[in-house]
């Protein structure tokens, strides 16, 4: 397939009736392809690796892609499989698809309403709801941090996160992670290479932001988080 760029990853919860405790898998190549696989691990061959491919993910000629993210919910005890990608010229583009379906084409996320509609970084998470919820956390192209619930087509506006309860803005942030179990936790890299955290309450209320390092460990550039 190429250099890979970005990748990134999201597990079936076993406890959908119909699970089959799969890992998703998304990656991006130097030339901008969009990539998916899933890790089965009903098949012993191959360690339970279907072979990676893009087809699925290349409807509408969306790309070229530089980010994309991964994230698993539940739908009336079915999985259903979000995937979201950052295309060269910073838009935001989101799909779907259902367990043993194919993805359908890639649809337009709406842009940060800030200074900058442009986006550099994308993450999800499932939001643990009774329908598709998928938390949507993005980084502006001026490195605000944003975040939407809800699901392809039907997210909610993105929120400038920075003017919530969560505090003053880090700094010019460049990556974005996310994960979420009904409480939301948020981390984020800013161009200093700090690391900052924020958790949402399912009542909506955001924690400060916190810098979780207690030493100086180096300047980071991508961040990673999981339940």
């Amino acid at each position: 397939m190429g250099s890979f760029v970005d990748v990134d990853c999201a597990r079936e919860l076993r406890d959908v009736p119909d699970s089959e405790g799969l890992l998703h898998v998304v990656g991006v190549t130097g030339d901008g392809r969009l990539w998916y696989t899933v890790r089965d691990p009903a098949l012993i061959h191959g360690y339970g690796w279907t072979p990676f491919r893009d087809g699925e993910l290349s409807k509408g000629g969306t790309g070229p892609f530089l980010r994309a993210a991964v994230a698993t919910a539940r739908q009336a005890g079915r999985v259903e499989v979000v995937v979201a990608g950052v295309t060269a010229d910073g838009g935001l583009w989101a799909t779907t698809r259902k367990s043993g379906s194919e993805f359908h084409p890639f649809a337009g996320v709406a842009p940060p309403a800030g200074d900058d509609p442009t986006v550099r970084a994308v993450a999800l998470a499932d939001a643990a709801g009774s329908a598709v919820t998928i938390h949507l956390a993005a980084v502006s192209g001026d490195g605000h941090l944003w975040h939407a619930v809800g699901r392809p087509g039907q997210w909610l506006s993105l929120t400038d996160v920075e003017k919530t309860l969560a505090g003053n803005r880090p700094g010019d942030l460049t990556d974005v992670a996310c994960a979420g179990n009904g409480d939301l936790d948020m981390v984020a890299v800013a161009g200093d290479g700090h690391v900052w955290r924020t958790t949402r309450a399912p009542s909506n209320r955001w924690t400060p932001f916190t810098d979780p390092e207690a030493t100086d460990v180096g300047s980071f550039t991508r961040i990673g988080v999981a339940q």
